[in-house]
């Protein structure tokens, strides 16, 4: 019996070769072929991180605010960013309305009842404290529907009162559900309004002053020829107003808004806002600018933040001091400004 083992005959051994070297050269091709099958249809999966909305960010821009010590605290501004809290320095709360505008007026008439202005003519509220909205129905109103709002405000009596552009006057007595138009059509745009011993007065483009003794049934209209436009009224009880405006322009009254004449500027800064703080005028504006007068006539400047730039649009009294609002909202209390983002963490 033969057990010597076969050995490869000369042939075979060159067939074997020839097949380990041709795949020897072909096997990088095939490795790079799997690879880019695997990027064509193997997706990895990422597990996509939470993105925590901020409530409060420095170059947000905020037009309006609302504050009650029912409903808490109201802003509303650019992007249909508005946010609510109970209280400054308490958690805010983001709130998404369902129809979105650019806000410049909100207005909480209680914790569950909310209205909203914007941009196009748009008039939204919520009886739900901002969970769901519903959009008023204003075309019977507005026939220009790009009119956008400029102002909402609530009057000694409950009424609203939002100004537009187009000079639109517009006014709800049943919480903004519906509103009824007080002034015809004309280019200009109203700016603020104001209430003062059953005077209504209302400021706007131009230096133009509005004015009524019979809750709007008549006006009397007056234009200033040395003022330019004017974007803020405030009056105390004694008839002696401010009002501020472009540039800014300062123009006084003594008589609860009847005459007017015009006062020296303290800056060429834009003035956005004028409200009373007892029985002190305080005024807002461009580049970050805060002053104060007892007057109208000698304003005293009142010290912000380091390199504090912002532009701010309305003030709105609270318990802890003066809310300013617009970019980079701010709380001036007697110790000083605050940003809110350093007041809520």
């Amino acid at each position: 019996m033969n057990s010597m083992a076969q050995t490869p005959q000369p042939n075979q051994t060159s067939f074997l070769a020839k097949l380990g070297s041709g795949f020897a050269s072909i096997f990088p091709i095939l490795v790079i072929a799997a690879l880019l099958l695997s990027a064509i249809f193997i997706k990895p999966k990422v597990a996509p991180s939470e993105v925590v909305p901020i409530p409060i960010h420095p170059r947000d821009a905020f037009y309006s605010a609302h504050v009650s010590d029912s409903a808490g605290v109201w802003l509303a501004g650019r992007g249909n960013k508005v946010i609510t809290a109970p209280a400054l320095g308490q958690p805010w709360k983001i709130i998404e309305p369902s129809i979105s505008s650019n806000w410049q007026g909100v207005v909480a008439l209680s914790p569950k009842t909310i209205v909203l202005v914007g941009n196009e003519g748009v008039i939204i509220r919520s009886e739900d404290g901002g969970t769901t909205w519903s959009k008023v129905n204003t075309k019977d109103i507005l026939t220009v529907f790009d009119s956008k709002f400029l102002r909402l405000k609530q009057a000694p009596n409950g009424d609203l009162w939002a100004l537009a552009e187009f000079g639109n006057v517009l006014r709800s007595r049943d919480q903004g559900k519906s509103w009824q138009a007080l002034r015809p059509k004309s280019d200009i745009g109203w700016n603020d309004i104001v209430f003062s011993q059953n005077r209504i007065v209302i400021v706007g483009e131009f230096g133009k002053i509005l004015s009524s003794d019979n809750q709007g049934q008549t006006w009397s209209e007056k234009e200033l020829p040395e003022s330019s436009s004017l974007m803020s009224v405030a009056i105390k009880p004694s008839g002696l107003g401010v009002a501020v405006g472009l540039e800014g322009n300062i123009m006084i009254t003594t008589d609860n808004g009847r005459g007017w004449t015009k006062a020296k500027p303290f800056t060429d800064a834009h003035l956005y806002s004028v409200t009373l703080d007892g029985d002190q005028f305080v005024a807002v504006g461009d580049k970050g600018w805060i002053a104060k007068s007892t007057d109208g006539r000698s304003w005293t400047r009142i010290p912000g933040k380091e390199n504090d730039s912002s532009w701010r649009t309305e003030i709105q009294k609270t318990k802890d001091g003066l809310l300013l609002i617009g970019r980079n909202p701010a709380l001036l209390s007697p110790s000083g400004l605050k940003f809110l983002t350093e007041l809520t963490k």
